[in-house]
């Protein structure tokens, strides 16, 4: 596979080996080029093709915003980030009326090479025809919630309680009040009920606790009530049962409580497409949905005929806009296609996989045999083929006792 190419803008010229050997660790998947400031890069952009621009913003403010803007034009499927340094980034986004990604040492390297393969993955999304056209069409696009960002800024704080992380949420009645009937319903099984945020985020967890948050602010920034076919409710119910389901199995699987979070994040958020296309574009949902009924098609068949994009596609592109992690990316690209993954064991991907095809079983969303709607061939390829009757038990056992 031929080696992606970064390019790095550098203001300290005598840092250049220090950092060479902080990124070395790419070098099996990246191609880097240091540039001696703007006018060198101007020319290696000219002549060679990169995939990435990495600047770094202590560099002079107005001819870096020049040079961005410029970048952007000529070179408009190049991802540009610039080096974390607080101060220079909010002066330099003033200058271009646009909030930019950034890319911290102090984060690691696993994180640097999570943040550019996340804009690999939405660079070749928004790259095809069929995904721009879409997103041009679109006019209720739904922003990070405000809610959601607080508390990631309460979690940056390193002596953070989970006290802290309550505050925000008894901010907002509405959200709190579904939060406590959500964990308080029989999904969760607790014996006895919760009766505070504090509560809540003690049994949830904080990535559970998060991923609630996003995915109810979500729902509530887009007006889906013109599609005729799609049920606000009936999504809802859908994604909580899957991502619970995804995090049994993970369990299931013997994976540790970072994946197992991960998988449930990903179950939540795995349709998050559905919603913008039944918002944005109800009378097309509503024929694709309508095919669906008809029995002509799946899902995921009938929006790549009418849309030439699936809900999964396009809903990864919004969450990646957001800097969720590439692995929930992959969840929700491809949960319905988990082979086109390059994935080599069992992930988030192949919980949620499995999740959303059991759900739809229940619901008889999805008739015939037990392993409908399932990449048996994936599956097979991983050695989990034989584990499908057990994590169908599991599912079937937990939702009903």
């Amino acid at each position: 596979m031929e080696a992606k190419r970064i390019l790095l803008l550098l203001a300290d010229w005598e840092g250049k080996e220090n950092l060479a050997q902080f990124l070395s660790p790419l070098s099996g998947d990246w191609d880097m080029v240091f540039s001696r400031g703007i006018a060198q890069a101007l020319e290696l952009m000219a002549s060679n093709p990169f995939h990435v621009l990495v600047v770094d913003p202590t560099l002079n403010t107005l001819a870096l915003a020049e040079f961005i803007n410029r970048v952007k034009m000529r070179h408009p499927d190049v991802s540009v980030f610039v080096w974390f340094e607080v101060e220079s980034v909010r002066a330099l986004e003033g200058c271009l009326g646009t909030s930019l990604q950034t890319l911290s040492w102090d984060a690691g390297i696993t994180v640097i090479r999570d943040s550019l393969k996340r804009a690999m993955h939405l660079r070749n999304w928004l790259s095809s025809y069929n995904t721009r056209s879409l997103i041009a069409k679109m006019k209720e696009v739904p922003s990070l919630p405000q809610l959601y960002t607080q508390i990631m800024r309460v979690l940056q704080n390193p002596a953070v309680e989970m006290e802290d992380i309550a505050v925000p949420l008894t901010q907002d009645p509405a959200l709190c009040a579904k939060l406590l009937k959500t964990v308080n319903s029989a999904l969760f099984g607790l014996s006895n009920p919760v009766a505070n945020a504090y509560e809540a985020i003690m049994y949830l967890g904080v990535e559970r606790t998060k991923s609630l948050v996003l995915f109810s602010q979500l729902i509530s920034q887009v007006n889906t009530f013109r599609c005729r076919r799609f049920s606000i409710d009936a999504l809802w119910h859908h994604s909580l049962r899957s991502a619970a389901f995804a995090r049994w199995i993970t369990q299931e699987e013997g994976c540790e409580m970072p994946l197992a979070d991960e998988a449930f994040t990903a179950g939540l958020l795995h349709d998050v497409g559905r919603l913008l296309l039944a918002a944005n574009l109800p009378d097309l949902y509503d024929f694709a949905l309508n095919l669906v009924l008809q029995g002509k098609h799946d899902l995921a068949a009938a929006e790549t005929q009418v849309f030439g994009i699936t809900h999964g596609e396009i809903g990864a592109c919004l969450l990646g806009m957001w800097g969720l992690p590439v692995s929930i990316l992959e969840a929700v690209a491809w949960h319905h296609s988990p082979g086109a993954s390059d994935s080599a064991g069992f992930c988030g991907l192949t919980a949620v996989h499995v999740a959303d095809s059991m759900e739809n079983l229940m619901q008889n969303i999805q008739p015939g045999q037990p392993g409908a709607g399932l990449d048996m061939q994936y599956l097979a390829g991983l050695g989990f083929k034989d584990r499908i009757p057990v994590w169908r038990e599991l599912c079937t056992t937990s939702i009903t006792s």
